[in-house]
């Protein structure tokens, strides 16, 4: 005796159906944020669909789904700052001697940067 062929929904339709279609705009947004974290230089990403499903009575099926996405966080600059002696931050070390320059308009020099040109 042979079984009478499976049949399958497809996984799109089932989709489609889902929250009435919000899954599968959620899932569209989140493929963006992706692609957009690959191109922005970061090396990986994942993009998660969870399905919980729930048998009920009278087979009836209730299902959950949550979409999450993971990209490695940007690296970040880094800032130096110097303590001063009041225990604040200053980008200034006050340990550090200031080196002043000779400004070169008052010696009735021309400065050799212009507006339109950086070196003139």
């Amino acid at each position: 005796m042979s079984e009478a062929p499976q049949t399958f929904q497809p996984f799109g339709d089932f989709l489609a159906e889902l929250e009435d279609g919000e899954v599968r705009a959620e899932l569209s947004r989140a493929l963006a944020e992706v692609v957009a974290g690959l191109r922005d230089g970061r090396p990986s990403a994942r993009l998660l669909l969870t399905l919980d499903f729930t048998l009920l009575p009278a087979d009836v099926v209730e299902v959950r789904a949550d979409v999450a996405t993971k990209t490695p966080r940007r690296p970040r600059p880094r800032s130096t700052f110097a303590i001063t002696i009041d225990d604040t931050l200053s980008k200034h070390n006050p340990r550090q001697a200031a080196l002043t320059l000779p400004d070169a308009h008052r010696r009735g020099r021309k400065s050799r940067i212009s507006a339109g040109n950086a070196l003139a």
